[in-house]
């Protein structure tokens, strides 16, 4: 092919017609741009389709972390309440204003009430990836890396008094340390019977604990920061939920 056209440019030559080479000349050049431009928009079309697909990728990566952020925080915001719930209740009876239960009973709402205290837990590895590598100008949507950066700022800040609230537990824990082994620990079976030895120490260390007011004080305090917590953990909740649509939204576009 190359051979044909040198061959023609100099036939064009040798017979002085200079008009028809230049013609002839012009047009190679056009048809040369034409090539060029068209090998060039087929890589910028692979090139975007490359992007496309990583971005897809990326957008399918995080759907998927924050579907199972949001099933880990729900599990956590119900221990959260059941715990707020055995708080109240175990303030209420040192209040007076429900009836002392079974010693098993009390010593749930004292292990799982009074001191549990549960930890958020978000999976964020896909993002730290995707930020740390670079790759964020792969994603288009600016609303989306907008709302990306700030849940992971206010998840990364935390709730302000969770340290307070651990205090408090260590706190109350101390309190409770001379009978802690009595109130923690299940009674025994009988046999193979339902029914439990109950340990003689139990009603001297529910005694002892209804006598303790410093411990129900901070109990109070802390079971009013778990209420704030929980809000806070609600927020995330609804933050995640946005994120969850946002994301929804960019695969339904790029499966169109």
């Amino acid at each position: 092919m190359i051979k044909f056209y040198r061959t023609k440019r100099y036939n064009f030559l040798k017979k002085n017609k200079l008009g028809k080479f230049l013609s002839y000349a012009i047009g190679e050049i056009i048809l040369v741009v034409i090539g060029i431009l068209i090998a060039i928009n087929i890589n910028n079309w692979n090139e975007e389709r490359k992007r496309r697909e990583q971005e897809h990728k990326i957008i399918l990566s995080l759907k998927s972390e924050f579907l199972e952020s949001k099933e880990l925080l729900l599990s956590t915001m119900k221990e959260q309440k059941n715990d707020l719930i055995r708080s109240d209740v175990l303030i209420q009876i040192y209040e007076g204003e429900k009836p002392l239960p079974k010693n098993d009973s009390i010593k749930k709402l004292i292990m799982k009430g009074a001191l549990a205290w549960q930890r958020e837990e978000i999976i964020s590895g896909s993002y730290h990836v995707l930020i740390s590598s670079g790759n964020s100008e792969l994603v288009k949507n600016d609303e989306l890396l907008k709302t990306l950066a700030e849940f992971y700022s206010f998840y990364q800040a935390g709730f302000e008094d969770n340290e307070t609230s651990m205090n408090l537990k260590n706190e109350m824990l101390k309190i409770l340390s001379p009978v802690i082994l009595s109130l923690s620990k299940l009674n025994r079976s009988k046999g193979n019977e339902l029914d439990t030895i109950p340990d003689p120490k139990e009603d001297d260390a529910i005694k002892y604990l209804l006598e303790q007011d410093a411990f129900f004080g901070l109990l109070c305090y802390k079971t009013y920061i778990e209420k704030l917590r929980y809000d806070y953990q609600e927020d995330l909740l609804l933050r995640i939920n946005n994120i969850i649509e946002i994301l929804k939204k960019e695969l339904e576009k790029s499966d169109n």
